[in-house]
């Protein structure tokens, strides 16, 4: 990671707050945290560790919202930590042009992401 860039986690379990924790100490100029609405109390953990947007992707379009806090760029990087296919999915909507996708989640043998 550079520098400024802007980071999106999807899942905002133990392992997306220590992304979080982990690209705020590196620099990240926005972490962008997204989740289902019933994650609302991990939000708040992500919000209190330094997330500037917590976005509920299934109340929301997160796509857009992701757009719109990073300038209309997309994210630089995006982190898929809730291991599913639909949130693999939604981490490639949430890049930039140059952004840079890691999945990190578990997935089933046959899974199908893309």
């Amino acid at each position: 990671m550079m520098l400024g860039e802007s980071v999106a986690i999807v899942g905002p379990g133990a392992i997306g707050l220590m992304h979080l924790l982990a690209f705020r100490a590196a620099g990240a100029s926005k972490v962008i945290m997204l989740g289902l609405e019933k994650d609302r109390k991990r939000f708040a953990a992500a919000e209190a560790a330094g997330a500037d947007h917590c976005i509920a992707a299934d109340k929301e379009n997160a796509a857009e919202a992701v757009m719109e806090y990073t300038g209309g760029n997309g994210a630089d990087i995006v982190i898929e930590t809730a291991s599913s296919p639909k949130a693999t999915s939604l981490a490639f909507e949430l890049a930039g042009p140059h952004g840079r996708v890691i999945l990190f989640g578990l997935y089933p043998r046959r899974c199908s992401v893309l």
